[in-house]
């Protein structure tokens, strides 16, 4: 018999895939055609880190200076973190920053030089190490964001969240300016996703309301000229439904997606666009694997990392 061959567009979306297994016998998943670029991360952090990749903690997709990254969080089997850098437009070009080495955060942001930042460590737009690098002090930045004149690390409680402001390399804090957080029932919440200077200036936070709803919140005044009034006022929610994790959403420019499951148990990422009644936008992986994602604030892309081959994929998403 013949062999056979991937054709045309088909044949590119099997390289990145990993080959031609996928589009034989009708295996081919429902986001073939929307991958924009791929790396198998697994293969990425061994070859890296000696060690076998055991978790992916967080995910970041910044932009900087025309440039962009993606930034995995991960630990692997002898316990150690590791912060993974990819070309955010190819997801070439690895560079992997470990602990102890580097002290690392559990996100990161992009500060007003135009680096991004987590924990310690602080990168140029190129996922390289800066020359010098700022002088941190002793504390972490888990959360950053920025404008014209200061740092900020973002923290959080049940009813506030606090932007201590800092200087252009990260000097002694200045005293907190504290926001409002909407709470409809209190609970848990996060910062799902944030962007820096040049970008989008929106926290995003998901509130839940019991053990199977959550909240999602967007306010375009987070920064220090705007009253909590403000904050107040311009915060839009929608209530979306995401099981019993609050790490099954995430928030973007256009809305919140939740992931959920079919009566067959495969996973439907639903998209609950702010002001809408209900979700607007479905979309069907028709598969039910071992799968993690997240997607990037600007509702432009998302990220697919599929535990069975070990890849990470960028995708376009089905709503733009």
């Amino acid at each position: 018999m013949a062999p056979v061959r991937c054709l045309g567009l088909a044949a590119a979306a099997a390289l990145l895939l990993g080959g031609c297994d996928y589009l034989l016998g009708g295996g081919a998943p429902s986001w073939l055609g929307r991958i924009s670029a791929s790396a198998h991360l697994r293969s990425i952090v061994a070859q890296e880190t000696g060690s076998e990749l055991w978790s992916i903690d967080g995910f970041n997709y910044l932009e900087s200076q025309g440039s962009s990254a993606a930034l995995v969080f991960v630990t692997t089997t002898d316990f150690r973190r590791h912060l993974v850098a990819l070309d955010g437009r190819t997801l070439g070009d690895p560079r992997v920053y470990s602990t102890p080495a580097y002290s690392l955060g559990t996100s990161a942001g992009v500060d007003m030089t135009g680096y991004y930042v987590t924990g310690q460590l602080s990168l140029r737009w190129d996922n390289r190490l800066p020359q010098p690098p700022p002088p941190f002090p002793s504390f972490s930045v888990d959360k950053a964001i920025s404008d014209s004149t200061s740092n900020y690390s973002i923290t959080g409680t049940t009813n506030t969240y606090d932007l201590i402001p800092y200087n252009a390399v990260w000097g002694a804090p200045g005293g907190p300016i504290s926001r409002p957080i909407f709470s409809a029932g209190g609970g848990q919440h996060r910062f799902s996703g944030h962007t820096g200077m040049g970008s989008s200036p929106y926290v995003h936070l998901f509130y839940s309301t019991n053990n199977k709803t959550f909240m999602a919140t967007q306010s375009p005044y987070v920064y220090p000229d705007t009253t909590p009034a403000d904050a107040v006022t311009a915060i839009k929610t929608i209530e979306i439904h995401t099981g019993n994790s609050y790490n099954n959403a995430w928030a973007t420019a256009d809305g919140a997606v939740a992931r959920e499951s079919d009566n067959s148990g495969h996973i439907i990422l639903k998209l609950y666009r702010f002001g809408a009644a209900g979700a607007s936008d479905e979309y069907s992986l028709r598969e039910n694997g071992d799968m993690q994602m997240s997607f990037e604030p600007s509702g432009r892309y998302w990220f697919l990392y599929e535990g069975t081959t070990g890849r990470l994929y960028k995708l376009r998403t089905w709503w733009k």
